[in-house]
């Protein structure tokens, strides 16, 4: 069997788990390939990456990439989509799913609709909601500001009731 020729169908390519340190020899699958799983490897570089010109999904967790130059080559992934990329030093470097995407890899990579396996646009709705809490907060303060007399007025203490007909006399309910 020629290699060539069981090579140039393949779509989902599943090499997790297996030692590999760098992504050469995909030339043969370039024009096929729509999936590749290669998480818990010692993938460092990703050099070659480019030549997927028809990959969506990328699934590469728990490897070795620390660098921004590295990952700035999934630019040259034109129909790349997803991407599962956790417990890379890159990755660990944010401290939260939200700050990951919305700071890292969605300015780099604008058209990627899941990353972690999670909707980018949930991160995108999250920060709606957030400015939505810091208005809410904001108009919540100014009102409170405004006028902190009346918060004495509704707080009467529970042992003590003024009556308005009678100011001078305290009733005492001990």
């Amino acid at each position: 069997m020629n290699d060539g020729y069981f090579a140039e169908n393949l779509k989902i390519l599943s090499l997790g788990r297996n030692y590999i340190k760098s992504l050469s020899g995909l030339e043969h699958v370039a024009e096929t390939l729509e999936e590749l799983w290669i998480s818990y490897n010692q993938v460092e570089k990703l050099k070659g990456i480019g030549t997927l010109k028809n990959l969506r999904v990328l699934y590469m967790s728990n490897n070795l990439v620390k660098d921004w130059a590295e990952f700035d080559r999934l630019k040259d992934i034109p129909k790349l989509e997803d991407l599962v990329f956790e417990n890379n030093p890159l990755q660990q470097r944010y401290n939260s799913w939200r700050d990951w995407c919305l700071q890292g890899v969605l300015p780099r990579l604008p058209n990627l609709f899941k990353l972690e396996g999670k909707p980018t646009v949930e991160a995108k709705t999250s920060q709606d909601d957030d400015d939505k809490d810091k208005d809410y907060m904001r108009d919540k303060n100014a009102l409170t500001d405004d006028d902190q007399s009346s918060s004495e007025i509704l707080s009467p203490s529970p042992t003590r009731i003024n009556h308005p007909e009678n100011s001078d006399e305290e009733i005492d309910h001990n």
